[in-house]
């Protein structure tokens, strides 16, 4: 099981009320965006954002964290304001996450001091995993290099208004990890924060040329929207069973099959949308069986089921071409299988 990825990143200083936070480069609809500021005065929280942190106002430094799942409208904005109850010295950084299996922030850890340190540590909790990705940020009121000690660097800023920087961390051991964030000018006040984003089981994306595969007599019964780009497959092997793999859809691009390979059984209510150039493999005694709808191949598409293999649906409409010989198809009329 893989951890979430860093989409990109992004950091700024100034002495300012307002900061225009753009998107990193490639951030698409459907990243998790999270955004750590550092300021003199309180941060407004962001209307539409999670708050998973906010200090509120406090003496010479204060602190906010906030995270949002990108919509189309966010991307076509391509920025989001964040704004401070008065102007002075901030730093605010970025990072947005893949949705590759992307849950939620599992948590998210912090300290604010108003005295200025050369090094603050900050824990994680028990219910950190080690398939966490863990991103942090650390700020100060002052001119310094500002680093941590566990992940790899993705921002850092040295201004003589604020000094920050944001780090990500893909081997988190899981549990308690002390994190010491340093800065080689102890400036009058300092914001760390820790935020762990873990994996979401029911919610699989593969990247291109990957495949998300079920191996010989595995069981998944797990709900889940498969999205596979181009050149990507979604495999399940000899005598696997799944059980409503798809919930809602599974959105090929061009390119990608979902096969089932001999043995296999595919049940429950599924969608399927296959897009140009994909297709339904059903192997040599495979079986898909569903009471709901089945929604296969959009036009020019292919629905293939070998010699053998077994499609039922009680309510569901199966697209193809010509009937082929051998294969079963058993639902509506048109339901037509290409066997091959």
């Amino acid at each position: 099981m893989s951890t979430p990825l860093v989409r990109g990143s992004g950091i700024q200083s100034a002495s300012a009320n307002s900061y225009t936070v753009t998107w990193p480069t490639g951030t698409q609809a459907g990243d998790l965006a999270i955004i750590f500021g550092g300021h003199a005065y309180g941060f407004n929280n962001p209307s539409g954002w999670t708050i998973v942190r906010n200090t509120g106002s406090a003496q010479f430094w204060c602190g906010g964290i906030w995270s949002k799942v990108l919509n189309s409208t966010d991307i076509a904005n391509g920025s989001v304001a964040i704004t401070t109850l008065g102007t002075f010295n901030g730093v605010v950084g970025i990072v947005t996450v893949q949705p590759v299996n992307l849950g939620t922030i599992r948590e998210g850890d912090y300290s604010r001091n108003s005295s200025g340190s050369s090094f603050i540590d900050l824990a994680t909790t028990s219910a950190v995993l080690s398939t966490d990705l863990g991103i942090y940020f650390g700020s100060n009121r002052g001119a310094s290099d500002d680093t941590a000690d566990h992940g790899s660097q993705l921002q850092q800023i040295n201004a003589a208004n604020a000094s920050g920087c944001l780090y990500s961390d893909t081997a988190m051991p899981g549990g308690v990890e002390t994190v010491r964030f340093s800065y080689s000018v102890a400036g009058s006040g300092n914001f760390q924060a820790i935020v762990c984003v873990k994996l979401q089981g029911d919610v699989t994306e593969s990247p291109t040329g990957n495949a998300l595969a079920i191996s010989e007599g595995s069981v998944s019964v797990t709900p889940a929207i498969a999205v596979l780009p181009s050149g990507n497959s979604l495999a399940a092997s000899a005598h696997s069973v799944v059980v409503s793999i798809i919930s809602d859809a599974s959105v090929a691009a061009a390119g990608c099959s979902l096969a089932v390979s001999p043995g296999d059984v595919l049940a429950g209510p599924i969608t399927v949308v296959a897009l140009t150039g994909n297709a339904l493999a059903l192997q040599q005694g495979s079986v898909i069986a569903a009471d709901n709808n089945i929604s296969v191949n959009v036009t020019g598409k292919a629905m293939r089921a070998k010699v053998g293999s077994y499609g039922h649906v009680t309510n569901g409409v199966l697209h193809g071409g010509a009937h082929g010989v051998g294969g079963v198809g058993r639902g509506t009329p048109n339901f037509s299988p290409i066997v091959t």
